[in-house]
C-alpha cells in the first residue's frame, strides 16, 4: 500500500508505539537502566518505525548510527538493533513500486530495460533499489521513490509531537526533540530526486579514475522526480565488511576518511550522510560511496577554516590555539562565553585528533564515545549561553551537517575497527 495512510493513521500509529513503549517501561523494575529494556524498545521502534517509512524511518536511521541523543550506555543496543533500517527495511512489493517506474519513463519498463529484479536490493526511508539491465548490457540500479511518500511527510511534519513523544517514552525528551526536527529539515531535500543526480553526476566526475574510491555515475536521461537510475555497483555491505580482515578494514577506513575529508578540503563540498547502508566494499581497499540526497555545499570560510583547523592540530597546536580556525569555519560570534570557548576547542581537538595523533590512528568505542560526549557537551553549551546572553550559535552554513558527519563518520569507523595514517589520507601528511 502507498506508504502516506494518512495524518491521522499515521499520528495514531506514533501514539501506539509511545503508549507500548511506556507500558514495557513500566513493566520492567529497573525501567530505562534496563539492558533488557532497551533492546526490546529498540526491536519495537525498529518495526514500527521500519513499517511507517518516511519521517519515522529517518529518524531510525540517524539513531542506528549513535546518534547522542542515545545514553551512552545504550548506544550499542541500538546500533545493533536499529541497523536493520540501513539496508534491511521492510520493502514494498514490486506491484506498487512498477506503476512509478512507468510513470517516470513514461513508457512500459519492458521497453526500456531488458530485465527489472522485482525483488529488491535496498530498501529505506524514501524509495527502495531495485537492479535491472539496459538492451546494451549494462547493468544499473533503479531508485525509486514510495508512492505516498510525499504526502507521508507533509502528514509527519504535523505530527512531529507524536515522534517526539514515541520516542521520548525510551531516550531523553530534549534530545530526541532537536534529533527529530534535524533529521526532518534535511528530509524534505532528499526526496529531490532531481536534485540528488545532478550533484551524484558531479561527484562522479570529481573521484572518476581514483582508485581507492568511486561513485557511480548517474544516466541522467533515464531519471525522473521519482526516479534516479545509476550504474550498479557489486560489493560487500557493511556488516559483511565487519568480517573482513583488518588489513581491508582499514584500507576501507582509510578511503572513508579520504572520500570525506578531501570532498571537503579540496572540492568544498560534505557527503552528509554516513551511514552503513551507504557504502560497498570491494576487494584491494576500493571503496564505493552511494546515496546523494543529503549533501551539502560549503561556504569559503568554512572550507579554509577547517583546513587552518587541521594543519594547526597536526602542528601541535594547544585547544586554544585551535579555536580561532574554528570560528572562522563555524562563523561563531567573535567573542564567546568563557566555558563555550573551552567545550568548543575540545570539541575541535577530538574531531581532528585522527590527523594530528600519532599514526597510525585507530578508530575504536573508546575514541567515538568521547566524541559524542563532547559534541553533547558542546550543544548543552551552546544552548545554555543562548538562553542566559542570547543567540551564541554557529551561524555558517552546513556547521549542523558538519557535526553530526564528524559524529556518524567516527561511528562506522570505529565499529570496523580502522587502523591507518588518517593523517595522510586527508591530504595533511
Amino acid at each position: 500500500m502507498p506508504v502516506s495512510g494518512g495524518r491521522w493513521r499515521r499520528a495514531a500509529r506514533l501514539g501506539g508505539l509511545a503508549t507500548g513503549l511506556a507500558a514495557d517501561a513500566a513493566g520492567v523494575l529497573a525501567l530505562r537502566g534496563s539492558a533488557a529494556f532497551h533492546r526490546q524498545a529498540a526491536s519495537r521502534l525498529a518495526q514500527a518505525l521500519g513499517e511507517m517509512k518516511g519521517l519515522p524511518h529517518k529518524v531510525g536511521q540517524v539513531l542506528s548510527v549513535l546518534d547522542d541523543a542515545i545514553p551512552a550506555e545504550h548506544r550499542q543496543v541500538y546500533a545493533e538493533v536499529l541497523g536493520r533500517l540501513q539496508a534491511h527495511a521492510v520493502p514494498l512489493p514490486w506491484s506498487e513500486l512498477r506503476p512509478v517506474l512507468a510513470a517516470e519513463l513514461g513508457a512500459d519498463p519492458d521497453r526500456v530495460f531488458d530485465w527489472v529484479d522485482p525483488v529488491p536490493a535496498a530498501a529505506a526511508s524514501i524509495g527502495q533499489v531495485h537492479r535491472a539491465r539496459l538492451p546494451s548490457g549494462q547493468e544499473v540500479a533503479l531508485k525509486l521513490q514510495y508512492p505516498g511518500v510525499a504526502e507521508a511527510l507533509a502528514a509527519d511534519l504535523a505530527n512531529l509531537g507524536g515522534l517526539v513523544a514515541a520516542l521520548s517514552a525510551v531516550l531523553p525528551a530534549g534530545s530526541v526533540d532537536h534529533l527529530v526536527r534535524d533529521v526532518a529539515d534535511r528530509f524534505r531535500e532528499e526526496l529531490d530526486y532531481p536534485r540528488e543526480a545532478r550533484v551524484q553526476a558531479a561527484w562522479a566526475a570529481r573521484w572518476a579514475g581514483d582508485a581507492q574510491v568511486g561513485v557511480p555515475a548517474p544516466l541522467l536521461d533515464l531519471c525522473g522526480r521519482r526516479l534516479l537510475v545509476s550504474a550498479w555497483v557489486d560489493g560487500l555491505d557493511f556488516e559483511q565488511a565487519r568480517e573482513a580482515s583488518e588489513e581491508e578494514r582499514s584500507a576501507w577506513g582509510a578511503a572513508m576518511w579520504r572520500f570525506t575529508w578531501r570532498g571537503v578540503l579540496e572540492h568544498g563540498w560534505l557527503h552528509a550522510d554516513p551511514h552503513p547502508g551507504n557504502y560497498r566494499f570491494q576487494p584491494g581497499g576500493r571503496l564505493w560511496v552511494l546515496d546523494y540526497g543529503c549533501t551539502q555545499a560549503l561556504p569559503e570560510a568554512m572550507v579554509e577554516g577547517l583546513a587552518t583547523l587541521g594543519r594547526a592540530a597536526v602542528a601541535g597546536a594547544e585547544d586554544r590555539e585551535l579555536l580561532p580556525p574554528l570560528a572562522r569555519a563555524l562563523d561563531l560570534p567573535a567573542a564567546l562565553d568563557p566555558a563555550l570557548e573551552a567545550v568548543m576547542a575540545r570539541l575541535a581537538r577530538l574531531i581532528v585528533l585522527p590527523m594530528s595523533a600519532p599514526q597510525p590512528f585507530r578508530f575504536d568505542r573508546e575514541y567515538s564515545g568521547l566524541l559524542f560526549e563532547q559534541g553533547a557537551q558542546a550543544k548543552l553549551a551552546v544552548a545554555g549561553v543562548a538562553l542566559r546572553r542570547g543567540l551564541a550559535t554557529p551561524r555558517s552554513q552546513g556547521s549542523v551537517l558538519l557535526l553530526r558527519t564528524a559524529l556518524g563518520l567516527a561511528a562506522v569507523l570505529s565499529r570496523l575497527e580502522a587502523r591507518a595514517d588518517f593523517r595522510a589520507a586527508a591530504g595533511l601528511g
